[in-house]
């Protein structure tokens, strides 16, 4: 049983990982997306390679998965700890009211 609750721990901070991962992947496209040094087809292919790249993250961690015999209980627990680094990370990311601005 302990084995289990290691193996659930793992799958949560996997999944965690891999959202944090694919945030900041997000963000810095967006980031890249406001560049004003860009011309405007260099914008789009560049956006889209990097939509390319966090989709090759997540399929990876879920190829890995798969191949590594992960239990669907370890799977969906991956799931919550990839939506528990975004619920973090737009909680801290979130601008704050300011006054005067």
């Amino acid at each position: 049983m302990i084995a289990t609750y290691g193996a659930w721990a793992v799958a949560f901070v996997i999944g965690a990982a891999l959202g944090v991962l694919y945030f900041m992947l997000l963000w810095f496209s967006v980031r890249a997306l406001a560049r004003r040094t860009w011309t405007f087809p260099f914008h789009v292919v560049a956006f889209f390679l990097q939509s390319l790249i966090r989709i090759g993250v997540i399929l990876g961690g879920l190829f890995a998965a798969i191949l590594s015999g992960a239990s669907a209980g370890e799977m969906v627990l991956a799931m919550i700890g990839f939506v528990a680094a975004r619920l973090v990370i737009t909680s801290v990311m979130r601008p704050q009211d300011r006054e005067g601005v």
